[in-house]
């Protein structure tokens, strides 16, 4: 109600409850989903990207498109 009424005097004994089981446990899914998404990442194979070529090697007269 304190933030919804900032004008209003704030209870001294409002710290007396200090519940930490909500933000406790958004941590835990929190760090569950993160690990959740590194271990999917790491099993998804990474596009490979084309490597350069020197011009020399375009001599053949083929295509890039061709190549691949």
């Amino acid at each position: 109600m304190t933030v919804l009424n900032p004008f209003r005097r704030v209870d001294e004994r409002i710290m007396d409850d200090a519940d930490l089981a909500g933000p406790l446990i958004f941590c835990f899914c929190f760090a569950t989903f993160l690990l959740f998404v590194r271990a999917c990442l790491r099993m998804v194979p990474r596009a490979r990207s084309p490597k350069m070529r020197s011009p020399a090697s375009h001599s053949s007269g083929i295509s890039m498109a061709s190549r691949y």
